[in-house]
């Protein structure tokens, strides 16, 4: 395809819009096509400032965009980590009203948006320039050679055979890893559990997975890592994010509304157990824990304690010092009111814990 034609598979492409000259035809050789070298390229084909083989002015020692690196400070990015021009707590400038991208919003017709309201680039029926022949992403196309794919056919940056980009050391995805990115993991597995919640229930998730949580990934990482704190402080088995499950106090599963999932998918309604406590909790919750988890966890942000609901047998760690009112649903219903034997052994491991 010639250059003099229309430029749509060609790198110089992204130039005009910044450089008026891109297409003059001093650029242009005998055959009509652009010399790489003459379009700030680098030899690999990649722009110079963005290429990590030829240590491009535009990357940190990371490897990352020097400016949306959150490891040297990133000047595109807010206080809060995020992106600036998509920070929805910082007014960012690329957000509707409505808290959405601009050019991605049906409510307020977004530049990037055919009729029909899908993306303009990959709708098939309106003939997305983002498509191949054969109707797939012409990038993630096997037939066509996409090239975001590697040998093996699978997306270079998630591939762990190739050392894709974007897998760390521990041969998982950097943004979902526990270890390397333990806020991003969190969000993942949260953002998991509100999408079967509104497949239980036969809704559509509408929105942010950050609106339902009613916070941001870094803070539901501080209120987890708090309880985890607060547990290891007063017991022998210290919980570490290898050893835990995130599971919801109140089971997601008795959500039957809308209105439910709201109160269900909330981070207060989230806790650390340890992951043999969490297969023995599962999905049970009896109609006594009602009242203690409306009164003091639902929406509690303060709650540091680990419910533990009193359907499920006692509580058994290696050691017997358990502290605070909420450590067993049975010792709070005791607390409050009547005693029942278990609640009573309860109570005793709470007393003995506070001496």
């Amino acid at each position: 395809m010639s250059c003099y034609d229309e430029c749509r598979y060609c790198v110089a492409a992204p130039l005009r819009s910044i450089m008026p000259g891109a297409m003059a035809g001093s650029s242009l050789d005998s055959t009509g096509s652009h010399d790489v070298r003459a379009r700030g390229l680098c030899a690999c084909g990649k722009r110079k400032e963005f290429c990590r083989e030829h240590g491009g002015a535009a990357l940190c020692p990371c490897g990352k965009r020097r400016n949306v690196c959150r490891a040297h400070g990133g000047v595109s990015l807010c206080p809060c980590g995020r992106r600036r021009e998509l920070c929805s707590q910082h007014g960012g400038s690329a957000l509707c009203v409505c808290g959405k991208r601009k050019e991605f919003c049906r409510e307020h017709g977004g530049s990037a948006l055919c009729p029909c309201g899908k993306r303009r680039n990959v709708c098939r029926a309106h003939g997305g320039a983002s498509l191949c022949p054969c109707g797939r992403r012409r990038e993630l196309c096997r037939e066509h050679g996409g090239s975001m794919l590697c040998a093996c056919g699978r997306r270079k940056g998630c591939c762990s055979v190739h050392g894709g980009s974007q897998i760390c050391m521990h041969k998982v995805r950097r943004e979902s890893c526990a270890r390397c990115h333990p806020a991003g993991h969190l969000m993942r597995l949260a953002r998991n559990a509100t999408r079967r919640a509104f497949r239980r229930v036969g809704e559509r998730k509408t929105e942010a997975t950050r609106a339902w949580l009613g916070c941001s990934d870094t803070h539901l990482q501080d209120f987890i890592q708090r309880k985890m704190q607060h547990w290891n402080e007063h017991n022998a088995e210290e919980m570490t994010m290898d050893n835990i499950d995130i599971d919801h106090i109140k089971p997601i599963s008795t959500a039957r509304t809308v209105h439910d999932i709201t109160a269900l998918t909330h981070f207060s309604n989230l806790q650390p157990l340890l992951k043999r406590h969490n297969l023995t909790k599962s999905a049970r919750w009896a109609a006594d824990d009602e009242a203690p988890w409306a009164r003091h966890v639902s929406r509690h942000e303060e709650c540091c304690d680990i419910y533990w609901p009193r359907a499920c047998p006692p509580l058994r760690t290696l050691d017997v010092q358990w502290r605070g009112l909420y450590v067993l649903a049975q010792t709070a219903v005791d607390l409050e009111g009547g005693c029942s034997a278990r609640g009573a052994v309860g109570m005793l491991k709470v007393t003995e814990g506070r001496e």
